[in-house]
């Protein structure tokens, strides 16, 4: 991850509860509207995702929300849904919320199953809706499904949110940096290798 994406990752953290008070304060106007820049983006989605870590490995679990701008225009993320362990249905966006994308954790760490990668159904759904997508693995890992371009890639490496205590690094399946669908069909027929 890069300084000014680690700084503003930080400064996110710092500040999250800041975002949600602002949430509450009211626009008047369209020009009042700020935009928010991507690596701002990016730094809200990983605090988001690092805030549901934790619960997420408990309860081997998978949370889910969408990430958007509020009637506002401010940069806010839904309630986080509890989903399964290989899954979490998105609820219906709240009224006047145009979503920018979605959120969700992969769960505990488990050897059998390859949740260091976003998976075939995880790009299939985001580029579906036409919304990017966060996803934070059990080892930290923060990955970015960019619907435009149709690819995922690694926003950030192994430790870089929360890692599951039980977590280990498999040097055998290691992901590479970005995948497309194909890429990851591949991978789940050739990476099995258990460690």
């Amino acid at each position: 991850m890069d300084f000014k994406l680690k700084r503003i990752f930080k400064k996110s953290l710092i500040t999250l509860s800041s975002l949600i008070i602002l949430t509450s304060v009211p626009m008047t106007t369209a020009a009042q509207q700020r935009r928010y820049s991507e690596p701002e983006i990016h730094a809200f989605a990983m605090a988001q995702l690092n805030a549901f870590q934790e619960v997420s490995f408990r309860h081997d679990r998978e949370y889910c929300g969408l990430i958007g701008l509020d009637k506002n225009g401010i940069l806010t993320a839904t309630t986080a849904r509890q989903g399964d362990i290989g899954g979490c249905r998105l609820k219906r966006k709240p009224w006047r919320f145009k979503t920018i994308a979605s959120y969700h954790t992969h769960g505990a760490f488990n050897r059998r199953a390859d949740t260091e990668v976003p998976s075939v159904a995880d790009l299939k759904h985001d580029f579906k809706q036409r919304v990017n997508g966060y996803i934070a693995t059990p080892g930290g890992r923060v990955w970015f499904n960019d619907s435009y371009r149709r690819i995922s890639t690694l926003l950030c490496q192994q430790g870089c949110l929360l890692t599951d205590p039980n977590y280990f690094d498999c040097p055998s399946t290691a992901p590479q940096q970005s995948y497309t669908i194909d890429d990851l069909k591949w991978r789940a027929r050739n990476v099995n290798d258990p460690c």
